[in-house]
């Protein structure tokens, strides 16, 4: 997941932000908010993940 919004990240940064009109900046915006959200949702899932590993011994087996 984490390769996916890096690669959608990639491709938001290629784009000419300021050929851009007002309401697909607005877009650009918004999407690359959405896209750090994700990031950030996924990197607390991690943390927690991590915190509970040792409880859960077999949990990797289960996820992945």
């Amino acid at each position: 997941m984490q390769a996916f919004l890096a690669e959608w990240q990639e491709a938001l940064d290629s784009l000419p932000f300021d050929d851009l009109t007002h309401a697909d900046r607005a877009d650009w915006v918004l999407f690359r908010n959405l896209l750090r959200d994700e990031q950030r949702q996924l990197e607390r899932e991690a943390e927690r993940f991590a915190e509970m590993e040792p409880l859960l011994p077999f949990a990797a087996d289960l996820i992945v």
